[in-house]
């Protein structure tokens, strides 16, 4: 009897260890485990990420919340090692064997660590948390805002230790700005320098920083605020804000200092050109950038053919909608601003937040009754901190964390209060909230049966098709009048303008001018935000793309439901299963409606 205890324990042992291995270092047995390891070992290389995620900081798993990534050309090349193992291990997953939920994260997964990294064929393109193309420097999402954004925003100190953790973090700003110099001076010799107007706003964006005073840095207001709050003793509470300011003043300072001084010497190189065309393969990279962005296989020519027939029937609808309302001489422009007039702009910045508030619990009302998600996160409407709103975009939105210790934020940028239009914060509000990314985000972290990865991810044409078809909806509820539909149609107008206008630049060869002007005859904005518009589709070639693909995309998918279900069709099960899968892309997730709902 001992024999066999003493062969059952050995067979016990080697099992586990075997199974134990397959998890850490093998292939696991769950798919769901692999998806997660291959997810977490990714985060890793980006520990910011994990912050902003909010899954392990402060906790006994907290390894990363005192350093950034390693943007070097060799940390790159071993990123590239890693993808590699990754990919042949997924290989192992056999289709056939798979259903349900373990089978849509075999797509995912090939989508995730193949199709999204086919960019990576072209030796300049670069990947981080934040920004995918061939600039890692630029304006609107380069890799340079990332410690600042991080620590000032995301980092919780709730201790003493976490405090440290905090300061060690900012001495580590010196260690990535120099990398990511590195990055961008080895994409320099292979002919790959940001254009000259990105690198122009940069040096702006710089320099406004650096005339603040330090005490104003959001990162000391973030560091100090919680320390103050946090349960430390007053002592070594003075001696922590006293470090944090002598880390700001000696270490941090001199770090952006000389990160200035790199972009006037590199803009000096910079070509006047700004498509990424004229890059070596250009044209074949925007292609693949195009593809990742939409997660179709459509060209550059069939995306600008898309947005011409979409730009003119919604310029139809526009026209139509401002001579009901009284408004039908003069330009686009000018009946937008007579509109404008009319229903003026606030000019107090915590005024402009408040109406957006209202609209939110205006259209959170109105929307219950075509969904059935039982619990929504928290989220809260924030202003765009002020040393990032030169170049931000005009609206965004920043996800709950994954603990459920931070909201959801709405961020509105307030550079220019005279841009946020009352007629036109309804479809913002719908776009970036509810029941838009907040939504989207909301579903997929409280969805059972997800590996975390699925929960988490975002990809761009279901993310953002998803958020402009929540403009739709809205408008497909009856919850605007007739100006806050002029908004909408404005609003969709800009994701239409942007296949032709992104197309032209980055295939067609447009200039700047060109794509400006065609903007501004189309969509009757502001030159200011115009321009910015321009300038982010010229730093982030294809992203803009994804909008108005990823929306017509998902209508269409809506409307074949309805038409096998007829009768029986329900939207809210529709939405429920859009948005309780995670992200996927749109081949993907019209697989799994049609599986679902059929």
């Amino acid at each position: 009897m001992k024999r066999l205890v003493g062969i059952a324990l050995v067979a016990v042992l080697l099992l586990g260890g075997w199974y134990v291995y397959r998890l850490a270092w093998g292939v696991p047995l769950n798919i769901n485990h692999f998806a997660d390891r291959s997810a977490i070992r990714l985060l890793l290389e980006y520990p910011e990420l994990l912050t902003m995620l909010g899954a392990a900081d402060n906790t006994p798993l907290d390894f990363h919340s005192n350093r950034f990534s390693d943007l070097s050309p060799a940390a790159d090349q071993r990123r590239q090692a890693m993808i590699e193992t990754v990919q042949a291990q997924l290989a192992a997953y056999d289709d056939a064997e798979l259903s349900g939920q373990q089978a849509l994260t075999r797509g995912y997964l090939h989508w995730a660590w193949h199709d999204r990294m086919a960019p990576a064929r072209f030796p300049y393109h670069f990947t981080n948390i934040a920004y995918i193309g061939p600039y890692p420097m630029n304006q609107t999402s380069g890799a340079q805002e990332v410690p600042l954004e991080v620590l000032s925003q995301y980092q919780r100190i709730v201790d003493e230790k976490s405090a440290l953790r905090f300061l060690e973090r900012m001495g580590s700003i010196p260690f990535y700005l120099d990398n990511l110099g590195l990055g961008v001076e080895s994409r320099a010799k292979l002919g790959v320098i940001p254009p000259r107007i990105v690198l122009r706003r940069l040096i702006t964006r710089a320099e406004y920083l650096l005339e603040s005073e330090p005490e104003d840095w959001s990162i000391y207001q973030a560091f100090e605020a919680q320390v103050r709050a946090a349960d430390i003793d007053e002592l070594r509470r003075r001696a922590l804000l006293d470090r944090g300011f002598a880390q700001l003043e000696l270490v941090v300072l001199p770090a952006y200092e000389d990160y200035l001084s790199f972009l006037r010497k590199l803009v000096a190189r910079a070509p006047e050109t700004v498509g990424v065309w004229a890059l070596p393969d250009g044209e074949a990279y925007y292609q693949a950038l195009l593809e990742f962005y939409t997660t179709t296989d459509l060209t550059a020519a069939e995306i600008h053919r898309l947005g011409l027939a979409r730009v003119e029937e919604i310029g139809r609808e526009m026209d139509a909608a401002l001579a009901a309302l009284g408004f039908s001489e003069g330009s686009r422009l000018e009946k937008l601003q007579a509109l404008t007039a009319a229903r003026p702009p606030a000019h107090d910045r915590e005024t402009v937040l408040d109406q957006y508030r209202l609209e939110a619990a205006l259209v959170e009302q109105g929307i219950a009754p075509a969904f059935a998600i039982e619990r929504v996160e928290p989220f809260e409407v924030r202003a765009v901190p002020r040393e990032k709103e030169l170049g931000a975009p005009f609206a965004y939105y920043s996800p709950a964390s994954l603990d459920g210790g931070r909201p959801g934020y709405f961020y509105v940028n307030l550079v220019d209060l005279s841009q946020h239009e009352p007629f036109a914060m309804r479809s913002l509000v719908a776009h970036e909230a509810i029941p838009g990314h907040h939504y989207q985000f909301s579903a997929a972290h409280m969805a059972e049966g997800l590996p975390l990865v699925r929960g988490s991810d975002v990809i761009n044409a279901y993310a953002e098709g998803w958020a402009l078809y929540a403009e739709r909806l809205v408008a497909e509820l009856g919850l605007h009048d007739e100006a806050t539909d002029i908004g909408r149609l404005q609003a969709e107008m800009f994701r239409a303008v942007r296949l032709v206008v992104d197309t032209g630049i980055h295939h067609f060869r447009w200039s700047r001018e060109q794509a400006i002007d065609y903007m501004l005859e189309q969509t009757g904005r502001p030159r200011v935000d115009v321009v910015s518009e321009i300038e982010r589709y010229i730093a982030m070639p294809g992203q803009a793309c994804a909008y108005m693909v990823g929306m017509l995309e998902i209508l269409d998918i809506r409307e074949q439901a309805r038409a096998r279900q007829g009768e029986a069709f329900s939207l809210p099960a529709f939405h429920d299963v859009v948005l309780k899968n995670g992200a996927l892309p749109l081949s993907l997730l019209r697989s799994e409606v049609e599986r679902q709902l059929n």
